[in-house]
């Protein structure tokens, strides 16, 4: 009899386990049922840092772009790029040249669309600091889409870019 009682608790025990974690599988499902995210990880090599010029996090933007009607929607941009704040330097557009030139457009299609978004928004955050950093962005199932990043390391300074222009005497 007690043997009959305990597998009983044991049986009722085991069905309701099932049911809870049967019931999370559905819920985790659920959630992500006709859903689709890209996902950007990225890792930011702490040693070539070290030996660029400035020492700083790389400036980067990663975009999406729609292959047939070229439209574009950035996914992050790192904070100094976004809101074009060098801390006192003179602005650098060419230090992502071409995510630049995306944004521009993108500014003018919101503008066109009559609902301008507050840059801060699509500014995603800060420079993430040397190490390992994700981030996403939910697509419709099944589209197609060119996936664009563009990365500068401070302290790259050529013959085009010179560190110190010896004409107009300004570093």
């Amino acid at each position: 009899m007690f043997l009959k009682s305990r597998n009983k608790k044991l049986l009722t025990i085991l069905s309701l386990s099932v049911v809870v974690i049967g019931g999370f599988v559905f819920f985790a499902f659920a959630r992500t049922w006709n859903k689709t995210d890209i996902e950007f990880d990225i890792h930011i090599n702490e040693k070539l840092i070290k030996e660029s010029t400035f020492g700083e996090s790389p400036t980067f933007a990663v975009w999406l772009e729609d292959p047939e009607s070229k439209l574009t929607q950035t996914v992050f941009v790192t904070n100094r790029a976004g809101k074009g704040d060098w801390e006192g330097k003179a602005a650098v557009p060419v230090a992502l040249p071409k995510w630049f030139q995306v944004n521009e457009k993108e500014k003018l299609a919101e503008k066109k669309l009559g609902n301008e978004i507050p840059r801060e928004i699509t500014i995603s955050g800060a420079t993430p600091k040397p190490g390992y950093f994700s981030t996403r962005v939910r697509v419709n199932p099944g589209s197609k889409w060119i996936c664009w990043i563009e990365v500068n390391l401070a302290g790259d300074f050529n013959d085009t870019y010179k560190e110190y222009d010896i004409e107009n005497k300004t570093s």
